[in-house]
């Protein structure tokens, strides 16, 4: 009679593990939510219209840091390291920082999930030699902030790189902090 028990009360914990495991899941953000950030970064920054917006976004892929001698290189192109993201999302606590870091992962390769609105594209000039282009937005796992990379070109080998940190206020997007962050 006791395993039977047993077998019941396996079945009930493995049972209760599986939804605590999926009700946990953050889900990623829908392509409105990521045109939305979008569009409020354009507003906020004031871009000029007369460059063509590209539609298509940027991967990011992430990478744990690899020492040489105590130092750290850069990341491998279109690339960011985990700590560096941490740093700018400034978890609070140790379980905040565990969940940003599954977060990220689960954000990199998505790339081609999304794109940009049309509603938005239709803004900026069809044809030009200046563009800008928007890496995926890096969104934390509360979903309350956002770092945002984008490039202006302005022709042959010129351009500038600008990384971005939006926060959520309970009722609209704030710009936190914005950096150049590369030159080409």
């Amino acid at each position: 009679m006791k395993p039977i028990f047993y077998v019941i009360g396996f079945f009930l914990f493995a049972c209760s593990c599986s939804n605590y495991s999926n009700n946990n899941k953050t889900l990623l953000p829908d392509n409105q939510t990521v045109n939305q950030v979008i569009s409020t970064l354009i507003e906020l920054d004031s871009f000029s219209l007369d460059h063509s917006l590209n539609g298509e976004f940027r991967n990011i892929k992430f990478y744990n840091p690899c020492f040489i001698d105590s130092i750290i290189p850069p990341p491998p192109p279109d690339g960011l390291y985990y700590a560096h993201v941490l740093e700018i999302f400034k978890p609070q606590t140790k379980e905040v920082r565990f969940s940003d870091s599954l977060y990220l992962s689960k954000q990199s390769n998505i790339y081609d999930r999304y794109v940009i609105a049309d509603t938005i594209l239709k803004n900026f000039h069809s044809i030009s030699h200046n563009q800008y282009q928007f890496y995926v937005p890096i969104f934390s796992s509360d979903l309350k902030t956002i770092m945002l990379m984008y490039w202006d070109y302005c022709g042959a080998f010129c351009g500038r790189m600008y990384t971005t940190v939006l926060h959520w206020d309970g009722t609209k997007w704030v710009l936190k902090d914005k950096w150049l962050s590369g030159k080409s």
